[in-house]
């Protein structure tokens, strides 16, 4: 399989290659096992916060605000290895993803993340946008059902095989797994 040289895969970070459920049950191990325990781990939702009842879902919301959160998320399985042989086989790739309100320490520590585990040239050219939709591309690989923003988008979108998403039926699946022939 050989791509051209003007396929552009735009690929969002968190759920997609960067595991931000992980990332939250971590934290929570470490600062309120309490809490954890009140997870409901089917993973319905694709907001972490919305596992827990009502009374604790701001202070989970609140954890991804905290210095470290992003530095420190685990790698999705797969993730590096399929993003470094899309590189190969000639596609630009292109990380986009969107900071939280509170953004703080989110930015620099998803560029950080980005360098952390592919290198300064990923990171480089990096995106980080609350409108997806604003960057061209041929396709976007996210895991998030839906992705509005200010105009219709280049790209096409790539539902990200999730727990979470199951329910949305109308877009393309992919993982790091059938990468290949969804988008070959």
């Amino acid at each position: 399989m050989t791509a051209t040289h003007t396929t552009h895969i735009l690929v969002d970070m968190d759920g997609v290659i960067a595991d931000q459920h992980q990332g939250f049950i971590a934290v929570l191990k470490e600062q309120a096992p309490e809490i954890l325990t009140l997870w409901d781990s089917r993973e319905t939702h694709y907001d972490f916060e919305l596992h827990f009842p009502p009374e604790h879902q701001a202070f989970v919301r609140s954890l991804r605000e905290e210095e470290g959160f992003f530095r420190n998320l685990p790698l999705i399985a797969g993730a590096k290895e399929a993003i470094m042989e899309m590189q190969a086989l000639g596609y630009h790739v292109t990380i986009c993803t969107a900071p939280i309100w509170k953004y703080q320490f989110c930015v620099p520590e998803k560029l950080a993340w980005v360098e952390h585990h592919f290198g300064h040239g990923l990171a480089a050219n990096t995106i980080i946008t609350r409108d997806k939709t604003l960057v061209h591309g041929d396709f976007l690989i996210d895991d998030k059902s839906e992705v509005v923003g200010a105009v219709a988008p280049t790209w096409e979108h790539l539902l990200f095989d999730r727990p979470y998403n199951q329910t949305a039926s109308a877009k393309r699946r992919i993982d790091w797994g059938n990468w290949k022939s969804v988008i070959g």
